[in-house]
C-alpha cells in the first residue's frame, strides 16, 4: 500500500539490540517493499529536555539519544548503521537511497505538488528542492 502510493516506511531502532540486527530489519523490509520505499527512522529514541538518557547522562537534550541507541555505542548513529548495512550486503547506492535519498525524492515531489496548488508555499524552497531532485 505504501509503496504503491510512492511512499516510504522508516525502520525503527526499537526492535533491534545491535546495529547489525537493525540492518537485518532494514533488509527484511527492503525484501518486502523494495529499496525505493524504505528509510531510516532516526526519530524513535528521542530524549525530552530535562530527561536522562543512559545512566550517568544528565539533562539529555531532545534528539541527543539518537547517537546512543545501542549499548556501548561510541560512534554516531549513521556511522554504525552504514557499517552494519555494508556488512549485510547493501550497496553504497542502496544505502544512499535508504539513508536519505528516498526521503528527499518524496519530499521534493510533495513540495512540487504543494507549490502548484497553494500560493502560500515558499516558492524559493520549491525551486531549490526541484533543482536538487531533478538535477
Amino acid at each position: 500500500m505504501v509503496a504503491d502510493a510512492g511512499g516510504a516506511i522508516g525502520v525503527w531502532t526499537h526492535l533491534a539490540d545491535t546495529p547489525l540486527e537493525y540492518a537485518k530489519n532494514v533488509r527484511a523490509l527492503v525484501d518486502v517493499i523494495g529499496v525505493d520505499h524504505v528509510c531510516i527512522g532516526t526519530d524513535t529514541k528521542l530524549t525530552q529536555p530535562g530527561g536522562g538518557g543512559r545512566p550517568g547522562q544528565q539533562n539529555a537534550r531532545a534528539g541527543e539519544r539518537t547517537n546512543l541507541v545501542w549499548q556501548d555505542q561510541t560512534a554516531g548513529f549513521y556511522y554504525v548503521v552504514v557499517d552494519a548495512m555494508l556488512k549485510t550486503g547493501f550497496t553504497p547506492d542502496e544505502i544512499g537511497r535508504i539513508g536519505g535519498g528516498n526521503f528527499l525524492r518524496i519530499f521534493g515531489e510533495a513540495v512540487k505538488k504543494q507549490a502548484g496548488l497553494r500560493p502560500w508555499v515558499d516558492r524559493s524552497l520549491a525551486v531549490a528542492v526541484r533543482k536538487e531532485v531533478t538535477g
